[in-house]
């Protein structure tokens, strides 16, 4: 049910981040599609107030010119002011009477051509001062245009067929000239998904990244837990099997010396206590040595640095798996090349390494155990390779084989025990040296363990530059 739950979880978080995902992309989208019409928006009601200037004074115009006089005395026998024309009458009024009087105005608007209609320099001045008036300031080309034919009234670089271009149209003079003419502006788009656009994209974007990296780190951390839960399950099923028998054998010892014949026979009770105290001893073996990991990662442990001769750490660690060794009827060769020998290190937690190391080489064979202890020099270092003829593991046990609790999975050698922290504690005391450990590995063919540690006398930073030749 837990698992059920958790996997509910699981979907909800992937449908929440995608929901959010899309939601993001929406907005920026909806905010862009807000951005580019409220710049059209002021870029026209700029070009509408450009088209009343234009209008002006291009009616004032027509009224100076010599070829006009006819207007004038239209004008003046319709009662009509020239005054009108001008800024200081509003526009309401002066529009009005344009309409009044539109066939009249019309005919010299269509009797003129555009480009003397409209003053190009003036043109470009008015139309930065209404932009300007807008707080709009950006980059832009104009044009007057003709249907799609672009007049003689335009800026150098103006081209209305550019793709990454937006085009703004605004009418001119409308309904007083034959044909219809429109000022048009021509504005990069990359102007318009800049600025506040951009930063918000970028920010979307961040945050997206931000949320679905917090959602990854989540759902791998929560893998990570679930991973390290069931270790420490196997973990308990393990020790409580490692503890179980010992106590049931010693249980079973006390029960028969509760006999009055073993009560007084000597030989069997001295022999019964003799059982007694190596079940204990084994107990308090598995006992301290789970101890002995925690005050090791937590630096409770005092370490005591000595020089140490390896060949006689690994002669006693031979020593200790020796009865082992004999009950599976193998043998170790030893290949001692090394001339230097004398690192720097605890001698107890040196020998606890190498007897944890070649217990897994007798454990983890199929027949006869077969290992090689080879050793030489190498730089500052002194290099010890171990290797057997076990069962070998896969690349993504080697991957795991250093983390605490974990075991590798035995197949059919159910005959094989363990907890998971003797190799853990290997690496523990290599990184504890300034060493380093390898494993190489393939299933069925054998492992070898190769250990570097640092000779005697190297201090840490010559390690650290002597790391990358050593490898």
């Amino acid at each position: 049910m837990k698992d059920g739950f958790l996997r509910i979880n699981h979907y909800l978080l992937i449908f929440s981040v995608i929901g959010l995902v899309i939601i993001q992309l929406i907005f920026i989208q909806k905010e862009r599609e807000l951005t580019i019409f409220q710049f059209k928006s002021s870029v026209m009601q700029a070009l509408g107030n450009v088209e009343n200037k234009i209008e002006t004074q291009e009616l004032l115009n027509i009224l100076k010119r010599h070829n006009n006089k006819k207007l004038r005395h239209l004008l003046a026998a319709n009662n009509i002011s020239i005054d009108f024309f001008t800024d200081s009458v509003p526009v309401k009024n002066r529009k009005r009477l344009m309409q009044q009087y539109f066939d009249l105005l019309q005919y010299h608007f269509v009797t003129t051509p555009i480009n003397d209609l409209i003053d190009t320099l003036q043109l470009r001045k008015t139309l930065d001062a209404e932009f300007a008036k807008q707080g709009l300031h950006f980059p832009y080309e104009y044009a007057v245009l003709s249907g799609r034919h672009v007049t003689g009234i335009a800026s150098r670089r103006f081209n209305a067929l550019e793709s990454d271009k937006i085009i703004i149209r605004y009418p001119l003079f409308k309904d007083l000239l034959s044909e219809p003419y429109d000022l048009v502006i021509s504005v990069d788009r990359s102007y318009i998904s800049g600025g506040a656009f951009t930063m918000l994209k970028v920010l979307g974007l961040v945050f997206i990244t931000i949320l679905i990296t917090i959602y990854l780190l989540t759902v791998l951390q929560a893998f990570k837990h679930q991973q390290l839960v069931e270790m420490k399950n196997d973990f308990i099923n393990n020790i409580t099997h490692e503890f179980k028998t010992p106590i049931a054998t010693i249980n079973l010892v006390i029960d028969s010396m509760k006999n009055p014949v073993v009560l007084h026979d000597p030989e069997r009770l001295k022999e019964y206590l003799d059982i007694i105290k190596k079940e204990n001893k084994h107990l308090l073996d598995q006992v301290e040595k789970i101890l002995f990991l925690g005050k090791l990662e937590q630096n409770k442990i005092l370490w005591r640095k000595e020089k140490v001769d390896i060949y006689e750490i690994i002669e006693n660690a031979i020593d200790q798996v020796e009865i082992l060794l004999k009950k599976h009827n193998g043998d170790i060769e030893v290949d001692f090349d090394a001339e230097k020998t004398e690192v720097t290190g605890d001698p107890l937690f040196l020998l606890n390494m190498f007897v944890n190391l070649l217990d897994n080489a007798i454990k983890y064979s199929r027949n006869k155990p077969k290992i090689k202890i080879k050793t030489f020099n190498k730089n500052n270092f002194i290099v010890i390779k171990i290797k057997d003829n076990g069962v070998g593991m896969s690349k993504q046990v080697q991957n795991r084989i250093f983390e605490k609790f974990y075991r590798k999975p035995t197949g059919d050698l159910h005959s094989v025990r363990g907890h998971g922290i003797g190799l853990s504690f290997v690496k523990q005391v290599v990184d504890r040296m300034n060493g380093h450990i390898y494993v190489e590995s393939e299933p069925g063919q054998g492992t070898e363990f190769t250990i570097y540690l640092p000779l005697a006398g190297i201090t840490e930073q010559e390690t650290l530059n002597q790391t990358s030749k050593s490898k």
